[in-house]
């Protein structure tokens, strides 16, 4: 099970619950969805046993409803832990669940007011992989607004100051740590040695504690145009612009998908599949990962002698999915239907083909 913790700093005094023109920029709507619901569609879909842990002030979830609204977006447990008062910062807020979580089971603590374009769960698996006591992802920046850490050669965290940019390597507000137990013990020694900032604890600087007790917190690198943080109004702008961008891009993915498919050409067109990709169609039973969906492709385009894949329109249905209308030939047979491609950072997650046979 992996414990995913989302605190919430709730400005009781941000917005109000009548003023729907100042509410709070984690509850601004971006393409029909409120930015809030944007942070979780980078983590929800994650391919694990899950629980949310959201922890926040009391007053601020009833103001915005929040218990209402973030089980829209996710099929996944979530936990409210209600705050009397805002805390001195995220680890000190995480404490006051530490009672909930078991202390060997896996925790990602992560936060409502960035989106981040990656496949969050590679980025999990290369923790584990390489067996790290922690880890964060990061991007190139040099703004103090961030926290920076110190890497070696192998991507090893060697040292973390928050506000001050020691190195280009900027971190995010997601932190994996393997077990809640190493969590809770680098947050109760920072918060022991008083290490604030601005009259604040920040869970970044709490992974020198794990560093100084010999343990290992790794890196794992973004590109910087693929983070946003929603610190400014300005920031929403630009992300609705991004996602625009993001839209455009995935189509002409779906094109290459087309061309690449009717040249039944292998190589390329297995570089813009998921490891968990998954397809089907409608006289395939449902195929599911990387090696078996390279596997079908391969026995259809070595099978037939003519493949004819003609697009008639391809269109975009969501941030995330597009739909091709097509026309197809196989040998003798002819068929017209519909195929239905969801990306997720930019390659292929699923595809579903609905087809009928024509004369």
């Amino acid at each position: 099970m992996l414990n995913i913790i989302l605190p919430i700093f709730g400005d009781i005094n941000e917005g109000n619950l009548h003023d729907y023109e100042n509410q709070p920029l984690i509850l601004k709507t971006v393409k029909e969805k409120p930015i809030v619901a944007w942070a979780l569609s980078h983590i929800d879909p994650l391919p694990i046993k899950k629980r949310y842990f959201v922890i926040c002030n009391e007053k601020y979830i009833n103001m915005h409803h929040l218990d209402k609204l973030l089980p829209l977006y996710t099929d996944n447990e979530i936990i409210f832990v209600r705050l009397k008062h805002n805390t001195q910062g995220m680890p000190c807020s995480i404490l006051m669940a530490m009672d909930l979580i078991d202390e060997d089971e896996p925790v990602l603590v992560t936060s409502v007011d960035q989106y981040i374009n990656t496949d969050l769960h590679s980025h999990l698996e290369h923790f584990k992989e390489i067996n790290c006591d922690a880890g964060c992802i990061g991007f190139q920046s040099v703004h103090p607004k961030w926290s920076y850490a110190e890497v070696n050669e192998d991507n090893i965290i060697e040292r973390v100051v928050e506000k001050v940019p020691i190195s280009k390597n900027a971190l995010t507000s997601s932190y994996y740590f393997s077990s809640a137990r190493k969590m809770n013990g680098a947050i109760m020694s920072n918060i022991l040695r008083g290490k604030e900032v601005n009259d604040k604890y920040y869970l970044s600087s709490c992974l020198n504690e794990l560093i100084i007790d010999g343990k290992t917190v790794a890196f794992s690198k973004i590109d910087a145009e693929d983070y946003f943080n929603f610190y400014s109004k300005e920031r929403v702008k630009e992300f609705e612009k991004y996602l625009q961008n993001q839209s455009n891009r995935i189509k002409q993915l779906t094109s290459r998908y087309a061309k690449l498919f009717n040249a039944a050409d292998i190589e390329p067109l297995k570089q813009m599949f998921l490891p968990e990709v998954s397809l089907e169609d409608s006289f395939t039973p449902k195929i599911l990962g990387f090696e078996s969906v390279v596997e079908f492709y391969t026995s259809l385009f070595n099978s037939v002698k003519i493949l004819n894949f003609d697009p008639q329109i391809i269109s975009l249905i969501d941030e995330d999915t597009t739909m091709i209308k097509f026309k197809l030939q196989i040998d003798d047979d002819n068929y017209e239907g519909v195929d239905i491609l969801k990306f997720r950072s930019l390659k292929i997650l699923s595809l579903s083909a609905y087809l009928h046979k024509i004369s």
